[in-house]
């Protein structure tokens, strides 16, 4: 079954935290979307991070892993808060 809330469903909400939590962690360290994309290995567009911090593509634990890595922060903060 798919969890929903309102008419959004759950995964999509979820992804859109996350990538609100990326973006918080980024603007925090100073980082532009070009710089952390060059930081994530492998490398990614900045084009691509910035869908992936408006929720527009989705997030799978590899890229939380190395999204947190590159942020030098614990993936978990990002899935939690």
């Amino acid at each position: 079954t798919d969890v929903s809330l309102g008419r959004i469903p759950a995964p999509v909400m979820l992804g859109k935290q996350i990538g609100e939590r990326i973006k918080a962690a980024r603007k925090a360290r100073g980082l532009t979307l070009m710089q952390l994309a060059e930081r994530i290995e492998p490398a990614t567009s900045h084009q691509h991070l910035s869908r992936l911090e408006k929720g527009d593509r989705g997030l799978d634990v590899e890229w939380i892993e190395r999204i947190g890595k590159a942020l030098e922060i614990d993936p978990i903060e990002l899935l939690t808060g």
